[in-house]
């Protein structure tokens, strides 16, 4: 009986002390805000602009909201940025904050959620963007999404279901995709990977298949550059195309198919390799 009982403690025990790790700690009042500096430069990689995401890693506890001064530094009003976790879906219900201007801007999104081991990734479309910081605000939702200039000036407010609106071609694909908050994530299959240079030169050819709708671009990508595109049909409906990609190891190559949306799959050629080498000897 005893030993049924130091049994059942130790369970006990056991089970309190696994809640207490699991548990976050209560966060002091300096740490329920976090700025994190940037001075980073983002973009989608189209027609020559730069190919980056901001990643940025944060407390694990609830985030209520998240701040994010930024600058357009290409593009025009159908500029957009969003946000999210890793790989997750967008903040908002796929929501794009469209910048309309060349100013300083605060952008504003509502999480209500932990990373969960998940950095924020912001990414720009269809411009560049340079992110001054990332402001975190740490407990539980509150306030209401707005962008406006670091003024604050309500002259400079607007919908961004408006900016939506207005990049719309009616019930063309088009028209469609600009309207859709969030589209069926796009995915990029690998079928097969060839040398194609010398023993040392890391060249290879990568064969695969792209599958998405409302697709904004896809292609092959170094160091951020457009190297070779894929082409994809204008459609609304969820589409696939197989492609083949000249590739270099130790260039930062990059395999990106993403929707107007925000939704994006990257396939990255070091590790596509690195793989198929580990199969190779096994």
């Amino acid at each position: 009986m005893r030993s049924t009982v130091r049994y059942l403690l130790a369970l006990l025990l056991f089970a309190a002390s696994v809640q207490l790790l699991a548990t976050p700690r209560p966060l002091s009042a300096e740490e329920l805000t976090k700025r994190y500096p940037s001075n980073t430069l983002i973009g989608d990689g189209k027609e020559g602009r730069v190919w980056n995401q901001l990643r940025q890693s944060v407390q694990e506890h609830m985030i209520s909201r998240v701040e994010v001064e930024l600058l357009r530094k290409k593009g025009s009003n159908d500029t957009f940025v969003n946000l999210r976790f890793g790989n997750g879906d967008t903040f908002e219900n796929g929501r794009k904050i469209f910048l309309s201007d060349d100013q300083l801007q605060t952008v504003v999104w509502t999480v209500g959620s932990a990373p969960l081991g998940q950095p924020l990734v912001l990414n720009a479309y269809k411009g560049e963007v340079l992110v001054k910081a990332i402001r975190v605000y740490f407990g539980s939702p509150g306030g209401t999404p707005y962008v406006s200039n670091t003024q604050e000036d309500p002259k400079r407010t607007f919908s961004w279901r408006d900016a939506a609106a207005n990049v719309t071609d009616g019930d063309e694909p088009k028209g469609k995709c600009a309207r859709a908050f969030r589209v069926k994530p796009p995915r990029l299959e690998i079928t097969s990977i060839e040398a194609t240079g010398g023993l040392f030169s890391g060249k290879y050819a990568v064969k695969g298949t792209a599958h998405g709708a409302c697709v904004e671009g896809a292609g092959y990508f170094e160091h951020g550059k457009l190297r070779q595109k894929i082409t994809f049909p204008e459609s609304d409906s969820y589409d696939h195309v197989e492609f083949s990609v000249a590739t270099k190891t130790g260039e930062n190559g990059e395999i990106r198919v993403y929707t107007t949306s925000g939704e994006e799959d990257i396939k990255y050629i070091d590790e596509i390799v690195a793989h198929e080498q580990s199969q190779y000897h096994q």
